[in-house]
């Protein structure tokens, strides 16, 4: 038997076939830059334009100052930065140094509402906002306001624009929400088929061998133990997997600590497994494998390893052919076996699919979560072939071109 040609980076066997999550939103920053942007031009447009009574700007750039920076700190401190944020603009208005509509107290109540994540008002914000309406409608410095519609325009225009922050923030709080919740339920996904892969194709290995021993009568004892020993073996290579899945979840894959074995290596362990299974197995590989990307050698691996196993458990076969052939952008997967398709199962009617189920969902999931699609042809035996569109690396390598089989 002779084992793929070439070197392959180790690190393919467990990269999740979902890609890589969504990034969660900046917070540091870039918000606080974001913010310092908006509260300038906000003040520059609606402080500035404002001429103040006699032409002093030395109060308005006071006020106007402060308010800018609470509304910057309104990032650490929302409660703070609005409440010294909306006290200085109401000031500005009973002084009639300021157009502002409470854009800079509005930047704070948006953080409130996103971190609060409730569609109502807290009775703080409502009682306060009615206290500095009240205060902006009562305080008359000299001629500073320039006629009472002004003011009430101001004062409705301002509602409306803390109402509109309030549902931005709200809807913010609720598309994070959203997207954490789907960044979970890829997560589980993803687990489930790499728990499945595993457990399902070690148990079912160690399955079939151990049946073999248990009912075949009068079994010499070189070859129950040499059963054993492949129990043995099967399980042992069957924990490593777990734990070096268990170690990508942690850690991520490729981090320090990552032993997995290449993708030529994952593919022969598979295949002689199913050998160990009573399986006359054919291994071809071709192109370079080693310079696929790390999901898309996972889901090659997955792919293949599931489909020997519905092999293994459901075909009733005697020999199966593995083709994984890697061409410049697309990477082509076949797995055959010469049982009982599908297909002859139904007709003979025996029910529902006995391949049917999770494992078929996890290689369709792992096709097409990389862009391709996989096909299933059950008439005549068990055909699994998958076409997975991937990125090959410019540089030059070593071209795996081998075919393995069994004696």
């Amino acid at each position: 038997m002779k084992p793929s040609a070439g070197t392959e980076p180790s690190g393919a066997q467990h990269a999740a076939a979902s890609g890589a999550a969504a990034p969660r939103p900046t917070t540091g920053r870039f918000s606080l830059l974001t913010r310092a942007i908006l509260a300038t031009v906000v003040f520059c447009g609606l402080w500035l334009s404002v001429v103040p009574p006699g032409g002093d700007r030395a109060m308005q750039l006071a006020i106007g100052g402060a308010a800018v920076v609470a509304a910057v700190a309104s990032t650490r401190f929302p409660l703070i930065g609005t409440l010294v944020a909306g006290v200085a603009t109401a000031a500005a208005w009973a002084l009639g140094i300021t157009a502002d509509p409470f854009l800079l107290a509005s930047i704070g109540i948006a953080t409130i509402a996103e971190r609060r994540g409730e569609r109502r008002f807290p009775m703080g914000v409502v009682i306060g906002g009615a206290v500095l309406a009240l205060l902006t409608l009562t305080v008359q410095v000299g001629p500073a306001i320039r006629g009472q519609e002004t003011l009430w325009r101001g004062l409705l225009l301002g509602v409306i624009v803390v109402s509109g922050a309030w549902a931005i923030g709200v809807r913010t709080r609720q598309v994070k929400d959203q997207a954490a919740e789907q960044a979970r339920a890829v997560e589980r996904l993803s687990v489930a088929r790499d728990v499945h892969d595993v457990l399902s194709h070690s148990l079912s290995t160690i399955g079939v061998q151990a049946g073999v021993a248990a009912h075949v009568e009068a079994l010499p004892e070189s070859q129950l133990r040499s059963t054993l020993q492949q129990i043995e073996t099967q399980s042992r290579a069957s924990l490593q997997e777990l734990r070096a899945l268990l170690h990508d979840q942690r850690s991520g894959p490729g981090a320090p600590g990552d032993s997995s074995p290449s993708l030529a290596t994952q593919l022969q362990h598979t295949a002689e497994a199913a050998e160990r299974s009573g399986l006359r197995v054919t291994l071809r590989t071709s192109g370079e494998l080693a310079r696929l990307s790390r999901e898309a050698q996972a889901a090659i691996h997955r792919i293949a390893q599931e489909a020997t196993t519905n092999a293994i458990r459901h075909a009733d076969a005697s020999e199966l052919t593995i083709n994984v052939t890697a061409a410049d952008r697309s990477v082509e997967i076949r797995v055959a076996d010469n049982g009982i398709g599908t297909g002859t199962l139904a007709e003979a009617g025996t029910g529902p699919h006995p391949r049917d189920g999770h494992g078929l969902t996890g290689m369709r999931e792992r096709a097409a979560l990389l862009g391709g699609a996989l096909h299933i042809d059950s008439s005549d035996g068990f055909v699994v072939h998958a076409t997975i569109p991937v990125d090959v690396l410019d540089s030059p390598a070593d071209p795996s071109d081998s075919e393995r089989s069994a004696p």
